[in-house]
């Protein structure tokens, strides 16, 4: 006789947990619906997700810096928010974009918000002072391995400093070391000889 109770009482349990996923889904979509009828009203009929793969128009960026400030949808829509500020052309939110990334420091990295932002801060960052962030954030392994969404841009730029303080990455912070022995195109062209040091751990991974 308490078979069919613990079965009913656990079969409740999943319809309530159910109907709270549907119930968060509707939100999330709404919330999705609202920034892009926001942006119909500008003549953008995109959905606003695709300007995290694509140029972001710029007169689609005040409208995007108003829910990024708000962080006003669920932490997988932010993620893809954010990652439309990921160009030079968005500089002018570079601030408010360093201010929402340090307020997720301690998120785990697997938050797609905290990702979104540091691939945006990685991109968005064109004056020596910006990029001076970025690198004083690379050096940091407070931050986590979200560090290595924001190498790309520095990397292909070839600063000096860059490659100077991922050499010490790698023998210091074993959170991205093996991300960044993986450029070896990169290193074969300007120092050879770590990849040589650190062929035994490159094989190991």
């Amino acid at each position: 006789s308490i078979t069919p109770i613990m079965e009913n009482s656990i079969s409740q349990t999943q319809l309530e947990a159910r109907q709270s996923l549907v119930k968060k889904e509707e939100e999330a979509r709404l919330l999705r619906e609202l920034v892009n009828s926001e942006l119909r009203e500008i003549g953008i009929f995109d959905d606003y997700q695709i300007f995290a793969s694509k140029q972001t128009p710029k007169e689609v960026f005040p409208i995007l810096a108003k829910h990024l400030e708000l962080e006003d949808m669920p932490t997988n829509q932010m993620g893809m928010l954010a990652r439309c500020f990921a160009q030079p052309e968005a500089h002018e939110y570079w601030y408010l974009l360093m201010e929402k990334f340090k307020k997720y420091k301690d998120a785990n990295d697997y938050n797609d918000f905290k990702q979104g932002l540091a691939a945006a801060l990685g991109y968005a960052c064109t004056t020596k002072e910006e990029i001076s962030d970025v690198l004083e954030i690379i050096e940091d392994d407070s931050y986590g391995s979200v560090r290595i969404l924001m190498m790309d841009k520095l990397k292909r730029a070839k600063l000096p400093i860059f490659q100077e303080i991922c050499e010490k990455l790698v023998e210091t912070d074993p959170i991205v070391r093996n991300e960044i022995l993986s450029w070896t195109a990169y290193w074969k062209k300007r120092n050879p000889a770590l990849l040589e040091k650190w062929k035994p751990q490159r094989k190991k991974t």
